[in-house]
């Protein structure tokens, strides 16, 4: 075969980019492509279908849902390591902390999202950790009657409530079988304080308005599972009490809101301060959620709630001087005009017992306010106390810190499961990027002590329990199907443990 030269290439090439002295053919295709260029210039390609966009969303929330799930597992990764069967996991220097009775409360409060995450692995090394625990052991010590109802037999609870596993019921019921002696007070209200090991309860300060009325679900609904009464019974004298008080006339309180400490012995109120944020919060939370348990038979609970929201209109909300953002306070002879990271739970509550359109459009705005108080400060993350006396950037932080809290991401859950407005997926994803960002350590999470500082201050070397039990498990359900944990089925507890609804056959428990 005989092989042209380099120069008979070249010319060949040369001639043929020349103007149609010799190549009329591809002059005349040059033009064509010409004017196909000129009219797509103007052309908008068909939108996706609907089926295209479905599965382009699932997509990216399945996406969203692995990148949730593996911070969860990342931080398991740490407790196990450095920390596993104690309280909780120091996630700066890798040491194990046992302040909360040493039974495992990280273990015991997570075990519920880890079965929602499809964890079985690790579901079953903490099923059976939790067959051991030993509420009598010398090294419990005094403990909080609130916190252990709500981690411990709440997460207990939830477990149960999800698998049906005895295991986790007959755990539950050993725990509030102990904790029971705490409500002999002659008020009905509970100590705050119980040494399982001594069998003794007793108030060492005058208990706080939440330790005393948050209680109610997780005894109730181990009273509907078990079929004894004994448990609602007991946990339900104080709501019992708040009803004879309204019915009398004779509280001298605002209507719907009560005050932040009770004493149990005197069966009065010793306080001024009247409150929804810290110390008061998820009272007012199961007196809605206690109803819904009950398969909303009980209509006094449900009066109570409605007085409550009346109050919190009334009393606890106003407008900022600036941007006219309503915000939650605390009351003491008027506004303190202070609204801390607790209180962001509140949008969520009004939105789940939302009967009007203008509680819905309450739950909205108080949303929207909260998540004003992540994505202005420098980390994307929320301050633990902010007020609003000042006007500029519509407030000022008063305390910086930030400890892995639930509470916005809980609203912005409700929230979304109520509307179905995608805006609340969005600004979940976003706080989740700035807790993956900041918060990370080499072994889990941890809390900050400036979120508007650069990089968010310091590690504060805290991974609360309920950072796995309620902030994760939040966010997961956000970017879930509402089939996961349908808000018509379940209730979720103040720390996040799902039980389910009472079915309308099951007499009642209050």
């Amino acid at each position: 075969m005989d092989i042209p030269d380099r120069k008979e290439i070249k010319g060949k090439l040369l001639d043929a980019t020349l103007p149609c002295k010799t190549n009329p053919v591809l002059v005349l295709m040059v033009v064509l492509m010409g004017l196909i260029l000129v009219a797509m210039k103007g052309y908008t390609p068909p939108p996706p279908s609907e089926a295209e966009e479905e599965r382009a969303s699932a997509a990216s929330l399945e996406d969203k849902r692995q990148k949730v799930k593996a911070m969860f597992k990342h931080a398991w990764k740490g407790y196990k390591k450095y920390a596993w069967g104690h309280d909780e996991l120091k996630p700066v220097t890798a040491e194990a902390t046992d302040e909360w009775g040493g039974w495992g409360i990280t273990l015991v409060d997570s075990i519920d999202t880890m079965m929602l995450l499809g964890m079985d692995e690790e579901v079953a090394e903490a099923r059976d950790f939790v067959k051991d625990i030993k509420w009598d052991a010398p090294s419990g010590g005094p403990q909080s009657v609130f916190e252990t109802t709500i981690r411990h037999l709440g997460g207990l609870l939830g477990a149960y409530s999800l698998s049906d596993d005895p295991v986790y019921l007959d755990k539950a019921k050993e725990l509030a079988d102990r904790l029971l002696i705490a409500f002999n007070t002659p008020s009905g209200a509970p100590h705050t304080r119980i040494n399982m090991y001594q069998n003794e309860a007793n108030s060492p300060y005058t208990p706080c308005l939440a330790e005393v009325g948050s209680v109610q679900l997780e005894f109730s609904y181990l009273s509907i599972v078990t079929g004894d009464n004994k448990y609602a019974l007991a946990a339900n004298r104080f709501f019992e009490t708040l009803w004879d008080l309204r019915q009398s006339g004779s509280s001298p309180h605002p209507k719907g809101l009560w005050p932040l400490f009770f004493d149990i012995v005197k069966g009065e109120f010793d306080s001024d301060v009247y409150s929804i944020g810290g110390q008061g919060d998820s009272f007012y939370e199961y007196l809605l959620k206690l109803w819904l348990l009950d398969g909303k038979k009980e209509a006094w609970l449900r009066d109570l709630y409605d007085d409550s929201v009346e109050g919190l209109k009334a009393y606890l909300i106003d407008k900022s001087t600036l941007r006219g953002n309503l915000f939650i306070s605390s009351y003491q002879k008027g506004m303190t005009f202070n609204m801390d990271h607790l209180s962001c739970f509140v949008p969520g509550m009004i939105a789940l017992g939302a009967n009007n359109t203008a509680d819905m459009r309450l739950a909205k705005r108080l949303m929207h306010t909260c998540r004003s108080l992540y994505s202005t400060m420098s980390t994307g993350i929320g301050a633990e106390i902010v007020s609003f006396s000042a006007l500029n950037r519509d407030f000022r932080v008063t305390d910086p810190k930030y400890q892995l809290r639930p509470e916005v991401l809980e609203s912005l859950f409700i929230l979304y499961r109520q509307t179905k407005d995608p805006k609340y997926q969005e600004w979940a994803w976003e706080m989740f990027l700035a807790i993956e960002k900041y918060c990370k350590t080499p072994i889990a999470y941890s809390g900050l002590t400036d979120v508007d500082a650069p990089n968010g201050g310091y590690k504060d070397n805290q991974m609360q329990s309920f950072f796995l039990a309620e902030t994760v498990k939040y966010l997961y359900l956000i970017f879930s199907d509402e089939s996961l944990l349908p808000l018509d089925k379940y209730v979720l507890s103040t720390e996040a443990h799902p039980f389910r609804r009472l079915r309308p056959e099951k007499p009642n428990l209050v």
